[in-house]
């Protein structure tokens, strides 16, 4: 039968799995508007993730079988028909660190000879971006990836990065306890430092701790989530763990 945790919109295109193998749907309500995808079975559940080209004519979706150590891919095309696995030049791959921005998947692979290096697909294309120690927690905010991660050139603390079209920026420095980074709508990140919430948006390095601790005698703000651009979180107050949320 149909894999219902599998299903993902692509475009105007449905995407999931049936016995295991890819299939896709055009929305019509004739059964013959369901057609396989040629991949073989085998594909995790729950993996799928589709982009789209900047023109916005061509989709791709990419996906992982035998239990995340394998990433696959669909031919780029209007209405993809088949694929094909990406060979990765190591046995380290993440896939809990795949990550879409915009018409690119990243990830992070331990190669064996330089250690953990940020990935990057697009199209057919795999390439390996800068060397980084340990990056994790890759977070898309619009067309902005963050992550955090110790610098490529120096230091031994966590760091806030952010990647976009203008490159690498480092945000903030000296975070040993740097966790919880969490997309809010298409332009804000927030993320803890020390049970400290604290925020910054794509168009500013500057960050912005949010002041809640002072007001309410809260500490320890963890489990973050968001509905729509608005943030869930959950604090201590007097001692009790109690959910709370931004304006």
């Amino acid at each position: 039968g149909v894999d219902t945790g599998s299903l993902i919109a692509v475009d105007d295109q449905l995407f999931f799995l049936k016995g295991g193998a890819l299939w896709k749907s055009d929305g019509s309500a004739t059964a013959a508007s369901a057609t396989a995808i040629t991949s073989g079975a085998g594909v995790d559940s729950g993996s799928l993730m589709g982009v789209v080209n900047a023109a916005g004519s061509a989709i791709q979706v990419y996906f992982t079988k035998a239990i995340g150590t394998q990433l696959w891919t669909t031919n780029r095309a209007a209405s993809p028909s088949t694929a094909s696995q990406i060979t990765l030049p190591g046995a380290g791959f993440d896939d809990s660190s795949l990550t879409v921005v915009g018409e690119t998947l990243y990830f992070h692979m331990q190669t064996g000879t330089d250690g953990i290096q940020f990935w990057q697909h697009i199209n057919a294309t795999l390439s390996a971006t800068l060397l980084f120690k340990d990056p994790v927690q890759l977070t898309a905010v619009g067309t902005t990836l963050y992550f955090k991660a110790v610098s490529p050139t120096s230091g031994t603390s966590l760091q806030l990065w952010r990647f976009d079209a203008a490159g690498y920026t480092q945000i903030a420095n000296g975070l040993s306890n740097l966790d919880n980074l969490t997309a809010a709508g298409s332009t804000r990140l927030y993320y803890t430092v020390n049970g400290a919430l604290n925020t910054v948006t794509n168009a500013s390095t500057t960050v912005t701790r949010v002041d809640f601790m002072a007001a309410n005698d809260l500490t320890a703000a963890a489990n973050l989530a968001v509905a729509d651009t608005r943030l869930f979180f959950t604090a201590t107050e007097m001692g009790a763990v109690r959910l709370f949320t931004t304006n």
